[in-house]
């Protein structure tokens, strides 16, 4: 159930975007990656944004990098829980947002146990435990309905 609900949820994020995250006009920023600033850089940037918001460097971690060409988008995750949206170009700070559905997203995977209780299987036990028990419902549950559609006498209660 949880997972059916998290699902949801993200699938319908991008609709409900002015509650999850800020709006922010991105300037127009060239797509070809061979007029970008080189990573390292852009990193560098991301970190000095974060650490300008309060956050310790021990504490400053790198989750993801989403680098989007087509759209001329780079984007840092700390934390799991804000973002620094980069031009790739100028290497200026366009915008950092905390962002509110990653606890739904870890939720959805299981990443959030992994990090509740320090362990690294949860996050494939999870979905595998999930998507076996949904298969194993599917079969029973069509082969009752073809039990009592097909053969509908020999039931007995």
């Amino acid at each position: 159930m949880v997972v059916s609900v998290t699902a949801v949820l993200l699938a319908w994020k991008a609709n409900f975007s002015s509650i999850v995250y800020k709006s922010t006009k991105t300037p127009v920023i060239e797509k070809s990656i061979k007029k970008w600033l080189p990573l390292t850089i852009l990193c560098e940037n991301a970190e000095n944004a974060a650490i300008s918001l309060g956050i310790k460097k021990g504490e400053l971690k790198l989750d993801k990098v989403d680098i989007k060409p087509e759209k001329g988008s780079v984007v840092f995750t700390y934390n799991s829980n804000f973002a620094v949206l980069i031009n790739p170009q100028s290497g200026e700070i366009i915008q950092v947002e905390k962002r509110n559905y990653s606890w739904i997203l870890q939720l959805h995977d299981g990443e959030i146990f992994d990090k509740l209780f320090h362990v690294t299987f949860f996050k494939k036990l999870y979905p595998t435990a999930v998507g076996l028990l949904l298969f194993i419902m599917t079969v029973t549950g069509g082969l009752l309905w073809v039990r009592i559609k097909f053969y509908p006498g020999r039931i007995k209660i």
